[in-house]
């Protein structure tokens, strides 16, 4: 199916985009072919979507954090709006509990609140 017949190309960031940090082969002529339709998606949890935005531009890709899904963030954002104002019990990078924290999160260094994989 050619990506003309699509409305949304989800793609995994990492090993499929990204060869490590950088544009895996393939990337910059799919980016260029998909335009707005691209959509990448990744289970990591070290950045927010603000920041893989910023750090793909560096790159010569820009892509909006709104299209932008990275499991950390996208786990803080659904706490959020669920459990607004709550506590939670984070194992996981210091920018992402910044992250939980501007979103109006609790993080409960000691273990006892909610745990967020």
């Amino acid at each position: 199916m050619a990506i003309n017949n699509v409305s949304t190309v989800l793609v995994d960031l990492d090993g499929c985009f990204l060869a490590g940090n950088e544009p895996a082969p393939g990337a910059d002529e799919l980016y260029k072919t998909a335009g707005d339709k691209l959509f990448l998606v990744s289970n990591n949890s070290t950045l927010t979507p603000d920041l893989m935005s910023i750090r793909l531009a560096l790159y010569g890709v820009t892509i909006p954090a709104e299209r932008i899904l990275l499991a950390g963030a996208f786990m803080v954002d659904w706490m959020a709006a669920r459990h607004p104002g709550s506590t939670i019990f984070f194992m996981g990078d210091k920018v992402i509990v910044e992250y939980a924290r501007r979103q109006g999160l609790r993080v409960d260094e000691a273990g006892k609140g909610l745990w967020m994989p």
